[in-house]
Order: C-alpha cells, then structure tokens, then sequence
C-alpha cells in the first residue's frame, strides 16, 4: 500500500498530455504534486487554472507566469525552457489576491510549448465535497483526462454549508435531505452522476476518481473497505479510482475498470 507515485495511481501515461482536475478535496495539492512528479521526469509541465487560485509558493512552482501586460509571444515558452515547470495564468486579481484564469485557446497553445498541461478547473472554497452548477467544471473539451477529487473528511458529516459547496446542488443530485450524514452511498451517487463528478468529461476520454485525505479517517473505518463500497456502488463509471494522502504524499489504485 501507498508505494506508487500519484501519476502510477492515477493511470497516467505518455498519452495524458492535459489533464483537468474537478471536483473538492486537494484539486491543488493534487495539480501541484502530478507536477513534481512529471519534472522529476524531466518534462515541461504547465500548470494553470480556468478559474481561480491563490497563486502558487516557492514549494509549488518555480515560476509564475502572467499573461496581462507580456508582449513577447514567445515569452511563456522561454520562461518554460528556462524553469521547466511554470504556473501560467492572466493576472493577479486585486479584490482576492488569486490568480486569475486562463482561456481555453491559452492553454492549447500551453500544449504545445509543453509536455504536460495541468488544470485546476473547478472550485469549491475549501470544502472537501461539491456539486457543480451550471457553468461548472471549466474544461477544455481537448482535456485527455478528467481526475475528479473528494476529500474522504466529509465522510460521518452532515449535508451542510460547512462541508458541502454548492449545497442546493449537492441535495438534488444525492437525493440527501439538509443536515442528512454523508456516507460512501452518498459520495457515490454524486460521483457518478452526469451532473456531478462526471460533469465535463470530453466523450470517450479516461475519468478518474481520486478520494483524497485516506489519513483522516477514523481507526473504525478501513480505507480498503470505504473505497470498495464506493468502487462497487461506481464500477464501470470511472475508469480507474485511486485513493490516498496528498498531506502525506502517499496514495494507491484500488480498482481499474477501463
């Protein structure tokens, strides 16, 4: 258990040049940890989101790169060859201090300057669990995978605002009432719905499940048996679930269905 990198529980291969990354739960640890990893590879990697995050630390990324303001059409590639690993959004919002997202013709052209194009593509504030609305997830429909992320904390908690973006949502595609416990049926029936962690994914592309925060689950409960209730509850959806601690930088595949 947990002696593979996140690229080998994932399922990513040379083919799986972008990679959008949905749902709660780590999406950012997640991006940023894939990173590292294709750089120890040493590939060109490209991370970056369609909507927003804080900007990234030293520990993250090297280099941050912003698009408003450069007229050098070539200095993103540049920048790349010159740190390997860049952070590439549009600029820096004054109201939030996030990084302002890119378009989708900016990341295709981030595909190929790079190797690998990583994509923080949703939000959820924090939470560890979220349904999306409408306009939700923003991915490229040139993605070669979607990982959809859920933080395994929400497990045992009540339906509400403190654990759940996107509430409302949440209740009408799980069918739970407010307040109700999540529990693994619960985080099963969102992850498999076309409008919820299936939401995006381009037709006939790889999607995978990621249930992320193994680390916090109580002595009561198995981390083998949670993700194969939820393995048996989504097979055949995904193609593969994978399961771990981006906390502890340590995770595994349980079950590959493609």
């Amino acid at each position: 258990m947990f002696r593979k990198t996140f690229m080998e529980c994932l399922g990513i291969d040379s083919r799986i040049r972008v990679i959008a990354i949905t749902g709660g739960g780590g999406k950012t640890s997640l991006m940023f940890q894939l990173a590292r990893e294709m750089l120890d590879r040493s590939e060109k990697v490209v991370t970056t989101t369609t909507t927003k995050i804080f900007p990234p630390g030293p520990d993250q990324s090297p280099c941050t790169f912003l698009l408003d303001g450069c007229d050098n059409p070539r200095a993103l590639e540049q920048e790349l060859e010159r740190c390997g690993h860049i952070t590439v959004g549009r600029s820096i919002l004054e109201a939030s201090g996030k990084l302002q997202g890119i378009a989708s013709d900016v990341v295709e052209y981030c595909r190929s300057v790079a190797d690998r194009v990583l994509i923080e593509a949703d939000g959820a504030s924090g939470r560890p669990i979220k349904a999306p609305e409408a306009w939700e997830p923003v991915v490229p429909d040139f993605s070669d995978m979607v990982v959809h992320v859920i933080g395994l904390d929400c497990l045992g908690k009540p339906a509400l605002s403190e654990t759940v973006f996107r509430l409302e949502k949440f209740l009408s595609l799980t069918g739970l009432d407010p307040g109700g416990t999540i529990d693994v049926k619960t985080i099963a029936r969102l992850a498999v719905h076309p409008d919820g962690g299936l939401k995006g994914v381009p037709s006939e592309k790889p999607a995978v499940l990621f249930l992320n925060k193994s680390d916090v689950l109580g002595a009561e409960l198995s981390i083998k048996s949670v993700v194969d209730d939820i393995a048996n509850l989504c097979a055949h959806k995904f193609d593969w679930i994978a399961y771990g601690s981006l906390k502890e930088r340590a995770c595994d595949s349980r079950h590959r269905f493609s």
